[in-house]
């Protein structure tokens, strides 16, 4: 099996496109000219790239008889630390529920949504919000832990040919929810009905990122130090302006183009150790930047429409911010809290299995 250490460059492609959301979120909040509004695509590239990260690290060790309540406990831990301090710094700056309903939110109902966000229950949707309101990110990893538990349950079960096969079905019944909802920039988060799409719409590219990592395993592909090439591709299906609105781009992007670049990832090996460390510090600070850059654009929104300033020079000091923010709380909080996580609650999980199986 490759080495850890060949997926650095998929690292990065998380990197830029968990900034690329971070432009769009700021084109839309500080009202800049320039809205990359693909870069909702991101998501689906997230779902297919942990699709085959996930088993990359773990269908082996699921395989071996590693229990799937382990398994969901260790991406809990993985995750659940920075989903919970970017619910509660988002609860800060709610100002983006104000201009949603157009009226005052009352403390009660703040506090609601965070509470609920903690519990990942989608507490929005019944006041026409959106699923998460305080910090709107959370949707996705409700849908990642979901899908990540099933991966659990299945893995040791599913064989290539049915992955396949349901990899088809899934396929066309998500290109037909993109043309039906125009798109994919709602599916997962801002109706009932859209939110129930969001299974569909996670589905698809994690159990895509399951079928090339298996496809990979047994038919490896050739090495290459390109690496523009789909970073490139990355770059301009999220930050492009051209076919604004057109669903059949989703379509073509969600089922192929996100598949393609991740599997065009794979075979990526750089020599270079400076550009592999650029590679692993945008795999670094990909996931906190994600989930802590909505409330961030949201804090310096607040400010510049107290203060005045310019709006531009006032989405990337909030850009900034968020970047060196998700680098210094990886290393404050995140990393240490994990760690204690694991020693308290993962050690005697696994000491437990162990015990059982003797």
């Amino acid at each position: 099996m490759p080495s850890q250490h060949r997926y650095l460059f998929l690292d990065a492609l998380r990197g830029v496109a968990a900034l690329g959301v971070g432009l769009l979120h700021a084109g839309h909040i500080y009202l800049l000219g320039y809205r990359p509004e693909h870069g909702v695509l991101a998501v689906d590239f997230f779902f297919c790239l942990s699709g085959f990260v996930i088993a990359h690290a773990y269908e082996e060790k699921l395989r071996g008889g590693m229990l799937a309540r382990r398994f969901v406990a260790m991406r809990l831990i993985r995750l659940y630390p920075m989903i919970a301090l970017s619910i509660l710094l988002g609860a800060v700056f709610p100002l983006s529920l104000q201009e949603q309903v157009q009226q005052h939110i009352s403390s009660w109902q703040l506090a609601l949504f965070v509470v609920t966000a903690l519990f990942l229950l989608p507490a929005g949707l019944p006041y026409h919000l959106e699923a998460y309101p305080v910090n709107n990110p959370v949707w996705s990893l409700f849908f990642e832990l979901f899908i990540n538990a099933v991966y659990g349950k299945v893995a040791k079960k599913l064989s290539l040919r049915a992955a396949v096969a349901a990899l088809v079905v899934l396929g066309v019944a998500l290109s037909g929810a993109i043309l039906q909802q125009d798109g994919v920039s709602a599916i997962g988060f801002t109706s009932y009905g859209e939110f129930l799409l969001g299974f569909l719409r996670v589905s698809y590219p994690f159990l895509a990122g399951v079928v090339i990592f298996r496809l990979t395993r047994q038919h490896p592909l050739g090495e290459t130090g390109n690496w523009l090439v789909p970073a490139a591709l990355l770059a301009y299906m999220l930050l492009t302006t051209s076919l604004r609105g057109s669903p059949w781009y989703s379509v073509v992007c969600v089922l192929a183009a996100v598949p393609l670049i991740v599997a065009m990832g794979t075979a990526v090996k750089v020599q270079s150790q400076g550009l592999n460390r650029v590679f692993a510090w945008l795999g670094t600070i990909s996931y906190p930047f994600y989930l802590l850059h909505l409330p961030i654009l949201r804090a310096f929104s607040f400010h510049l429409r107290w203060f005045g300033g310019r709006t531009s020079l006032g989405a990337l000091a909030a850009l900034l911010t968020a970047v060196v923010s998700a680098q210094a709380l990886t290393y404050v909080y995140d990393a240490p809290l994990r760690a204690w996580l694991t020693t308290r609650f993962l050690r005697p999980l696994a000491a437990l299995q162990q015990s059982a199986q003797e």
